[in-house]
């Protein structure tokens, strides 16, 4: 995995059938409006082998904890505790596995320039695409 992504905020640019997956996974009504109107930042840091993985927008904050295929619990969108494993597949693909009443798959895909975000639940599906904040410097070679 490239370093320069642990040192990246992105920032939600898209995203599709998020209130599907919401309402599958047992999210309610008020926190489904809630959810709707965030463009929540990302940030995946590391610090040796145990990772933070930063969620922020202007109304809340989460963050997650975690060294890669050790369970440990959270709390889920149906704001109910579920068991949880993170782990990395192909270097940049951070796969999270909620084993709650209704399982709960997300697998983000991190590239230097954005995060893509897929989120499954029974046969509901959600993207979401995040774009880094950080403005890139074109070299020019007009002279």
């Amino acid at each position: 995995m490239d370093k320069k992504i642990f040192t990246r905020t992105y920032r939600l640019i898209k995203s599709d059938n998020y209130d599907a997956f919401l309402k599958e996974a047992g999210a309610s009504q008020a926190r489904r409006v809630q959810e709707l109107r965030e463009r929540p930042t990302l940030q995946l840091l590391q610090d040796k082998n145990k990772y933070t993985l930063r969620m922020a927008s202007e109304h809340q904050a989460k963050e997650i904890k975690f060294r890669p295929n050790e369970r440990f619990v959270q709390m889920g969108v149906d704001d109910k505790y579920v068991q949880t494993i993170m782990s990395f597949e192909n270097g940049n693909i951070l796969v999270e596995m909620q084993m709650g009443p209704k399982p709960i798959t997300i697998l983000r895909e991190f590239f230097v320039n954005g995060v893509m975000e897929m989120m499954m639940c029974e046969k509901t599906m959600c993207c979401r695409v995040y774009s880094s904040t950080e403005r890139s410097v074109a070299k020019s070679s007009e002279r």
